[in-house]
């Protein structure tokens, strides 16, 4: 392939070289999702999006969207991004007894959380915690530092992971981010990547640990 400066400093935007959004924010995306699971890899991901908004030549797209399910968590996970517009994204934990907001995004130390006043979309109502007034939302802190308000974003250049990484080489203790939380990233971007460009949904063999293009038998935890 001839030499183009444009594809070697946005290669992203390239499908011989990168996924695009997906090789480059969903990886991080799926990585909270299977730190806060704590359940490695979903077992299914259907994609979709397009080149909405920058006709520039680019071959992945800017706009995309895809779901995931987690089983045996009980999850559906939701992502997506839309790089014709800037006005942020959010990271939203929804439950049966509320939901927890991060306005900042992905790896947001700062969060709220909701309580969930009513059941079943106001009708059949199994419970009814509704007020007078409507529920406000609550900072979430962690003991002591309940007075501590946590900013909304963080630098990824911190301290810590360096901190990490040099005692993990003196100990021999596994980091914070294993070599095992880097395979599970990866699958889930490439079943995301995969079923944008084939326009399938794919499934995580955990027990040939394979994507496939069927639902797998039950197969043991991973």
């Amino acid at each position: 392939r001839p030499f183009d400066p444009r594809v070697y400093f946005e290669f992203r935007i390239y499908k011989d070289f990168s996924g695009g959004i997906t090789d480059q924010w969903y990886s991080h995306g799926s990585g909270l999702a299977h730190f806060y699971l704590d359940r490695f890899i979903p077992d299914d991901t259907v994609a979709s999006g397009g080149i909405f908004a920058w006709h520039d030549g680019r071959e992945n797209p800017d706009t995309f969207q895809c779901l995931s399910t987690f089983r045996e968590k009980g999850v559906l996970y939701s992502y997506c991004s839309s790089y014709g517009n800037g006005h942020g994204d959010h990271t939203v934990i929804r439950g049966t007894e509320g939901t927890l907001y991060s306005p900042g995004g992905e790896g947001s130390p700062r969060w709220y959380f909701v309580p969930e006043a009513r059941s079943a979309w106001r009708s059949n109502v199994v419970f009814d915690r509704s007020t007078a007034a409507d529920p406000k939302p609550e900072l979430v802190t962690v003991p002591g530092r309940e007075g501590v308000v946590p900013p909304v974003s963080q630098e990824d250049n911190l301290k810590a992971h360096t901190d990490n990484w040099l005692a993990c080489l003196r100990s021999r203790k596994t980091p914070n981010g294993s070599i095992e939380s880097g395979f599970a990233h990866s699958v889930a971007v490439v079943m995301a990547t995969r079923s944008y460009r084939e326009g399938k949904k794919l499934y995580w063999d955990r027990e040939n640990e394979e994507i496939v293009e069927r639902e797998p038998a039950a197969s043991p935890a991973r």
